[in-house]
C-alpha cells in the first residue's frame, strides 16, 4: 500500500452530502482502520483497498486543530465515549465537515459521524480557525494548544470539556432530527422541558444539602452555649443532646433522598 499523502487544509469546496447520511467506521487500537460502510468511502474518494489497514489520519484535515485530536485520544485511553467536529479530507484534497460520535470497543474504537447543521457549529469552526493557526507557531506545544481550546471552549460559557460534547451532540442530534422529520418539534419541547424541571430539581436539592449541612453544627453550637451559662446551661446541654441523638439519623435519610439513594 501507498504511504497515506500528508493531511492537509484546502480551500476548496467542501464535498456535499446528505443529512440523512451517517458515515461510521472501525479502527484497532493504533487506529488502523479494519472497517467502514459505503458513505465513508464515498465520500472520502479513496477505494477501500486504501482504506483498510490505513491509518485514520488518512483522511484527516488540518483544519481540525491538533489538540481536538488530542482531546479524543486522552477520552479513548481512558475507555470513555467522546463527541468532537472533525473536518476530514478527501482523496483529491476537498474538505467536509461531521460531528463525530467515538466509542470505545474491547478491540479498538467505533466513529459514528453526522452532518453538523447547528448554531454552534459555526463558533467551533472560528474557534478550530483560531487554534490551527496558533499550533502553526514556533511556540506550539500540544499542552498549550489543548488548554487554549479548552479554555475558549469554557468562555461560551460550559463549565467544562465534558458538558461541551454532550450540548454539541444533543444540539446536532436535536437539528438533525426535526429537520428529517419536522413533526418531532413536539417529542424534543417535551424532553426540553422535562430537563429543565430536572435541572430545577438539582438547584432545590443542593439547598436542601446545604441547608441539612448548616444544621448539622447546631448541636455543637447549643453545647458551647450551656458550658458558658453553667451550672444554668445544664438543660440547654441535655436539649442538645437529644437533638444530636435524633437529628442523625434524620440528616442521613434526607441526605440520601437528596442523593438518590433513599429506599423504602
Amino acid at each position: 500500500m501507498a504511504e497515506p499523502a500528508e493531511p492537509t487544509s484546502s480551500h476548496l469546496l467542501d464535498v456535499p452530502f446528505e443529512l440523512h447520511e451517517v458515515f461510521y467506521s472501525r479502527t484497532d487500537k493504533r487506529g488502523i482502520i479494519l472497517a467502514g460502510n459505503s458513505v465513508f468511502q464515498t465520500i472520502s474518494g479513496f477505494d477501500w483497498p486504501q482504506l483498510l489497514g490505513a491509518p485514520h489520519k488518512l483522511v484527516r484535515n488540518m483544519d481540525t486543530p491538533r489538540a481536538a485530536f488530542r482531546l479524543m485520544w486522552d477520552y479513548n485511553d481512558k475507555g470513555q465515549t467522546n463527541a468532537a467536529y472533525v473536518r476530514n479530507r478527501t482523496q483529491g484534497g476537498r474538505g467536509y465537515w461531521v460531528m463525530a460520535l467515538l466509542m470505545p470497543l474491547e478491540d479498538g474504537y467505533l466513529s459514528v459521524r453526522i452532518k453538523p447543521t447547528s448554531p454552534l457549529f459555526d463558533s467551533i469552526k472560528q474557534i478550530y480557525a483560531e487554534i490551527s493557526a496558533a499550533e502553526q507557531g514556533d511556540d506550539f506545544s500540544i499542552e498549550t494548544s489543548q488548554a487554549r481550546m479548552v479554555a475558549a471552549i469554557c468562555k461560551m460559557g460550559y463549565a467544562n470539556y465534558d458538558a461541551f460534547m454532550m450540548d454539541a451532540f444533543s444540539q446536532e442530534f436535536r437539528q438533525r432530527a426535526l429537520a428529517l422529520s419536522p413533526k418531532l418539534k413536539g417529542y424534543f419541547g417535551d424532553v426540553e422541558r422535562i430537563v429543565g424541571a430536572l435541572r430545577q430539581i438539582e438547584t432545590c436539592q443542593a439547598a436542601l444539602l446545604g441547608a441539612v449541612e448548616a444544621l448539622r453544627d447546631l448541636p455543637t453550637n447549643m453545647r458551647i452555649v450551656a458550658s458558658r451559662l453553667e451550672p444554668s446551661g445544664g438543660p440547654l446541654s441535655a436539649m442538645s443532646d437529644i437533638y444530636n441523638s435524633t437529628s442523625t439519623v434524620l440528616f442521613r435519610e434526607i441526605t440520601e433522598f437528596a442523593l438518590g439513594q433513599y429506599s423504602i
